[in-house]
């Protein structure tokens, strides 16, 4: 485990580290904060706005990369991360102080143009380091997600207690990242720095979209666009599906869970979705290094191809069913694909790309993930509100009987109808679970594909 010790690496994981775990601890919360009707002191907007905001967040965030990894190989990283940070920062500041849609939406473009400026420079600078390969990006999956196991608790503590410490806390993490990258982090030199600032441009976007040329590059764009579709509706959608739809009740009775790990809703006391979520991060770090040595033996398309295979599995699993036990083990299998298909697409591209253009690479990759997130979070938010969400299910069947709105459709229809569970009889006669076709059917076309280039071979 000799990677452990090489120090820029390691300074390179803990700023990672900390970016995620700022990041986390409002990603979990926000799809209920904006659009969780029945959550208390949330904004409670419709699921289509919140769709909205995450497609411009997610194009932002994606689009971003595009460039700024062009940029991060022709200028300073130093200048980078510290840039990508500020803007980090500055998009939390807004989200704590935003409550109308206008505010949001230029909190998470901020939020978006700092974490796409982020991304692809750090990661660009770990496929720098000496005798880089599948157990490096291994230890970068393995702190990605210690920081999101981390910001699960983090998330639920802050919640319970007020919404704006989500924000605040995440602003707070951001700056002592900065702090770290500039008092840590060298520069790239004096005479670097006289050549950038002697260009004309510090973006060459002859050379940047020449790459895309490369039949290697838009295979993997295209796969990773299908990953990022099926991965963005576990992150965005799920949360509220969760919510509405899961039963966990049995599990907490049997093994009778403390408060700290349940919520409650209409259907009496669940496993809290925060919690439910750190199943993915907890996996993570228990299997990221042995995955990783795992995948060493086979040529990395196949080991693409079974991680997407079991993607879009476990999050079919997941989405079918109201029952907690195959909830969990729809997100087990899930993490054991998006983990095998993240390690071994970021070491992809670090085997395709030269040492000069790492980062320009690995920002190319983020066209997939614009295309994947946007996609998925507009299709997502819109699909959910009209075909999954359960107060809008609620509200359908009730104006058959009644023209006038009602305050609290889920308890109307229990009282009128004499119905125990109205959770299952919504499930029942509105089938929320095929909204998730769409997705699981955009994965298997990505699984499609890589497996018909299974033969594609590295650039000598």
């Amino acid at each position: 485990m000799k990677i452990f010790y090489q120090k820029t690496f390691f300074k390179l994981l803990l700023i990672q580290f900390l970016e995620r775990l700022g990041y986390t601890i409002v990603l979990i919360q926000l799809p209920i904060y904006i659009a969780q009707k029945d959550v208390e002191d949330g904004l409670g907007w419709e699921q289509d706005v919140k769709g909205i905001i995450f497609f411009i967040w997610a194009m932002v965030q994606n689009l971003t990369p595009i460039f700024a990894g062009n940029i991060a190989d022709r200028t300073d990283k130093k200048i980078m991360l510290s840039l990508s940070l500020i803007s980090i920062g500055v998009g939390f500041f807004f989200m704590l102080i935003a409550k109308n849609i206008p505010l949001m939406i230029l909190a998470t473009i901020l939020l978006g143009l700092g974490s796409g400026a982020f991304k692809p420079t750090i990661q660009g600078e770990i496929a720098k380091q000496k005798n880089s390969g599948t157990l490096h990006w291994a230890a970068y999956i393995f702190v990605t997600n210690l920081a999101f196991f981390t910001a699960g608790p983090i998330s639920k503590m802050l919640r319970e207690i007020d919404w704006k410490f989500i924000f605040l806390t995440s602003f707070f993490l951001t700056l002592l990242n900065l702090i770290i990258v500039i008092l840590t982090l060298q520069r790239e030199g004096t005479e670097r720095t006289k050549t950038i600032l002697h260009r004309k441009s510090i973006l060459d976007f002859k050379t940047l979209f020449s790459k895309l040329k490369y039949k290697e590059l838009y295979i993997i764009v295209i796969i990773t666009a299908c990953f990022s579709t099926i991965y963005m509706q576990f992150y965005e959608t799920l949360p509220n599906f969760i919510y509405d739809w899961s039963d966990t009740s049995s599990i907490v009775k049997h093994l009778k869970l403390p408060n700290e790990f349940t919520m409650l809703t209409d259907r009496g006391i669940q496993i809290s979705y925060e919690w439910l979520f750190n199943i993915n991060p907890f996996l993570i770090l228990l299997f990221a290094i042995p995955i990783g040595k795992f995948c060493a033996k086979f040529k990395i398309m196949k080991s693409i191809s079974l991680g997407l295979f079991l993607t879009v599995l476990g999050f079919s699993l997941s989405g079918f069913t109201m029952k907690g036990e195959l909830l969990i083990l729809g997100i087990a299998i899930y993490t054991f694909g998006e983990m095998m298909f993240n390690i071994n697409a970021y070491k992809y591209i670090g085997e395709i790309a030269t040492d000069k253009e790492k980062a320009t690479f690995y920002g190319l990759l983020n066209i997939s993930y614009a295309f994947g997130f946007g996609a998925g979070a507009l299709a997502g938010g819109v699909f959910y509100k009209h075909f999954g969400e359960k107060i809008t299910l609620a509200e359908k069947f009730a104006s058959q009987f009644e023209h006038l709105k009602i305050e609290n459709p889920l308890i109307w229809i229990k009282s009128k109808f004499e119905i125990t569970n109205v959770t299952e009889f919504l499930w029942s006669n509105f089938h929320p679970y095929l909204f998730w076709l769409p997705f699981i059917f955009v994965g298997i076309f990505g699984l499609a594909i890589s497996l018909i280039h299974q033969n594609i071979k590295f650039p000598k």
